[in-house]
């Protein structure tokens, strides 16, 4: 039951917002709405099901190594997140329905990936795969910040390709590219540091317990 709130407490605001978005927003929207979802799905969806599904993901990576490699995710994720940024992806998925479905299903995709190792990782205690995961959440987190610094403090507005008259939030095309950049800083990339910070935490408190352990023999 506790992995099944977990999954659904994290589906149902990404399913929700989605919907809002296909449904009344789409291009008008803007920027700062498809943040909304991405960040949703990213830093809230990604990590809850991954929670929820660490047990099954640890056996299933036991029979595919390949499934649990955080470094590689946080690479894959890193080419992911940039790409569809570029201003005519980014362009794409605003105007066209199909694309944005493939572009959240992408995210969450491989943010799950990268965080499911690292709750894998927790549960077995193993300080090997939690180090790893340290390195790709803080490298995340890093490459998320430098993306959504890199629009905030842009000098012109870089999506320009969508029409942002319409703007159902009422804001220019500058206010709303800061405003969704912004989401991407605090939320975002606070996540992924916060994951790492925890990782990071747990495999201190394991040293502190083998060094105590090691001087009391």
């Amino acid at each position: 039951m506790r992995s099944v709130a977990l999954a659904s407490a994290g589906l149902a605001p990404l399913m929700a917002i989605s919907a809002a978005w296909l449904l009344i927003g789409g291009p008008r929207a803007g920027f700062a709405g498809h943040m909304a979802v991405h960040v949703t799905n990213i830093a809230v969806a990604a990590p809850l099901l991954a929670m929820a599904l660490a047990p099954r993901f640890a056996r299933l990576s036991r029979i595919f190594p390949w499934m649990s490699a955080p470094l590689v995710a946080s690479f894959v994720e890193f080419v992911v997140l940039w790409g569809w940024h570029t201003p005519q992806l980014h362009a794409l998925a605003r105007e066209a329905p199909w694309a944005f479905l493939l572009e959240q299903a992408m995210f969450l995709t491989v943010s799950f990936l990268l965080w499911a190792p690292a709750f894998a990782a927790l549960l077995s205690d193993d300080r090997r795969s939690m180090g790893a995961s340290v390195v790709a959440l803080l490298f995340t987190s890093m490459h998320m910040t430098l993306l959504g610094a890199l629009i905030v403090f842009a000098p012109h507005e870089l999506f320009s390709g969508v029409p942002a008259a319409a703007n159902i939030c009422g804001l220019s095309g500058e206010e709303d590219q800061v405003v969704g950049a912004t989401m991407m800083l605090i939320a975002g990339a606070t996540v992924y540091l916060a994951g790492g910070l925890r990782l990071v935490a747990a495999l201190l408190s394991e040293k502190r317990e083998d060094d105590a352990g090691a001087l009391s023999r």
